[in-house]
């Protein structure tokens, strides 16, 4: 038993032995392996180094053909021509990207919107197209011209689906050859729009007055319900532009008349005593009031509350008058001033309301703004305190604009236009009423 247990144990300390021996060998062969290792990874960073600066000086000759090839090419003079012809090319693409961004955001924005309320006329009278025809007439179809674009003409239809002359002149914009050129200028700048009914009458209860004996001027339910479209009209209006100009549908635009505006507001906004203008009267009636878009909430709000009570015209006067309280947040220390020629030319003899008195005929073109009867006096131009003025109240006198002081003697041809004949062709609204609406 005890012999066995000693050839065991002899048995593993040999075993031990050996494995020791094996370890050491084992250790040996390592280390020679990653001394052979090291030298192989060194000798492939020399080559890869080499390869690299190899790849370096091969690009280095690419660049430098490279570079005296094109060198050489732009010395050929077609090529030198091209060349300034695409750099020429390339500054105007940039200079027209510029201006499009410019007149972009200029556009988002009109100048002017022209708001125009329209109804059907008895027999079908067609005074739309004159009125549009006279207005696109003094609008450029030129696009290098300040203005082009920057006026905006909304026309609502007070009577949606039952116009069959405001349908007409839509689709000859919308249908129309280009080569018309009242279709290109109306692509341009009008918008022909149904009023969308949203505000009806809110006094249908009570009866309409004697057309000739209403000392209190009380509006009729028609009269009541041209205020509303004209509110309608107004809220449409108001975001899309810096000025607002009232216009009805059977009034044509006298020559001129737009430039004759884009001259009244730049003296108005010259003159340091006028820039707080609140609006300028250029005709009569609802109509030819001209104003910054930033009072209209505070028109509109006032024609909405008193609708019932008196015409718009009238409820005009008491606004711009500041004479009731609601009004003087807006009104107070500005100032409505009137042009001294009117540029708004009626159109028919007739008048459209169903009963009328006899009354003295409208003022034509350019006629004197002193002495248009159908306004309050206080609307008339001054005359007699403005002589040598086209502004009253006049302009202040020390203003250092000297062009400011100087009425502009705008040609004054429209008698030889027979557009401004008096009509023989007279027609009404099947809408009687009260007020200044014709």
């Amino acid at each position: 038993m005890h012999s066995k247990l000693r050839s065991v144990t002899g048995t593993l300390q040999e075993s031990e032995l050996l494995l020791t021996r094996l370890k050491g060998d084992m250790q040996v062969v390592n280390t020679y392996l990653e001394t052979v290792n090291d030298d192989l990874k060194g000798q492939m960073e020399a080559v890869g180094g080499q390869q690299e600066k190899l790849r370096e000086q091969a690009g280095a000759l690419q660049r430098v053909d490279l570079y005296e090839a094109q060198q050489a090419l732009k010395e050929q003079p077609q090529v030198r021509e091209e060349m300034a012809q695409l750099r020429n090319q390339l500054q105007t693409l940039k200079q027209q990207a510029a201006e499009l961004e410019v007149g972009n955001a200029s556009r988002w924005r009109a100048w002017l919107t022209i708001g125009i309320p329209t109804v059907p006329r008895k027999n079908g009278a067609d005074y739309l197209t004159l009125t549009l025809e006279s207005l696109l007439e003094e609008l450029p179809l030129d696009g290098s011209d300040p203005l082009y674009g920057r006026v905006k003409v909304i026309v609502m239809n007070n009577r949606p689906g039952n116009h069959s002359v405001f349908y007409k002149v839509r689709e000859r914009i919308e249908g129309g050859a280009a080569e018309d050129e009242f279709v290109a200028k109306a692509r341009v700048y009008v918008s022909m729009v149904d009023n969308p009914g949203t505000l009806p009458d809110p006094a249908p209860e009570l009866p309409d007055p004697n057309d000739l004996d209403n000392p209190t001027n009380r509006p009729g339910r028609q009269v009541r319900q041209q205020t509303c479209d004209l509110i309608t009209l107004l809220e449409m209006a108001t975001p899309q532009s810096y000025y607002y100009l009232f216009m009805e549908d059977d009034f044509r635009v006298c020559p001129n008349a737009v430039p004759i505006m884009h001259y009244i507001v730049r003296k108005l906004n010259a003159v340091p005593a006028m820039r707080n203008w609140l609006s300028v009267r250029l005709s009569y009636g609802m109509n030819g009031i001209l104003l910054p878009t930033l009072y209209l909430p505070s028109l509109t709000n006032y024609l909405r509350m008193h609708t019932a009570r008196l015409p718009p015209d009238l409820l005009y006067a008491e606004w711009f008058g500041g004479k009731r309280e609601e009004t003087w947040e807006a009104v107070r220390g500005r100032q409505q001033y009137v042009y001294h020629k009117n540029l708004l030319d009626h159109m028919g003899e007739e008048s459209s309301f169903a009963v009328r008195a006899s009354r003295p005929p409208f003022p034509r073109c350019f006629a004197s703004m002193a002495d248009v009867w159908s306004i309050q006096a206080e609307e008339r131009f001054q005359a007699a305190a403005c002589p040598g003025n086209d502004l009253s109240p006049c302009p202040a006198s020390d203003s250092s604009e000297t062009w400011t002081r100087m009425p502009v003697q705008w040609p004054g041809n429209f008698a030889d236009d027979a557009r401004f004949h008096p009509s023989d062709v007279t027609a009404s609204t099947v809408i009687p009423g009260n007020g200044a609406f014709r």
